[in-house]
């Protein structure tokens, strides 16, 4: 089975209330507290991360929709990559 890690990009305006919305939707994710720049200011963020199949990063499309409301975004990325996993 073909394996794939999908995040979602955002601003961490609440991250109380992203993980609310991830613990909905998802059976399992990490969440990662980054620093990045939009538009040359910068800005504390958030990447959620799903590992699983291709079909597992479906829930993820609707947390963003979710995310992109809740911290009034323009714009929360989402990005899924096929990669190889050892588990061990």
């Amino acid at each position: 089975m073909k394996t794939y890690v999908h995040r979602l990009y955002t601003e961490n305006k609440d991250a109380a209330k992203i993980e609310e919305i991830a613990d909905s939707l998802l059976s399992g994710y990490t969440i990662y507290h980054t620093k990045g720049r939009f538009e040359g200011t910068s800005e504390y963020s958030l990447i959620l991360e799903v590992i699983g199949s291709l079909h597992d990063g479906r829930p993820l499309l609707e947390a963003a929709q979710l995310v992109k409301q809740v911290n009034n975004q323009q714009e929360v990325w989402v990005t899924t990559q096929e990669i190889e996993l050892t588990v061990i």
